[in-house]
């Protein structure tokens, strides 16, 4: 594995594998990081929106218009 991209909120020896304290700060990628923390503001306002966090439609192509739908507004804004 190349990279991992992960929360430092979810910082442990089982996910990174490595046997260092946590006062040696890691490296990172800041543009990886940058991507990953987009990627996920994106599904936070997402959210915001009830019929695409609760899923209300049921066929997948009307869900994935919704979805396209709702994240053209997102960009808009």
């Amino acid at each position: 594995m190349d990279y991992l991209l992960a929360d430092k909120g979810y910082d442990s020896d089982s996910i990174i594998q490595l046997p260092k304290k946590r006062v040696n700060l890691r490296d990172f990628d800041k543009v990886l990081y940058k991507y990953r923390s987009f990627v996920e503001r994106l599904f936070q306002k997402l959210k915001c929106y009830r019929r695409i966090a609760t899923r209300y439609e049921r066929c997948v192509t009307h869900y994935a218009s919704l979805l396209s739908l709702v994240s053209s507004v997102i960009w808009l804004q």
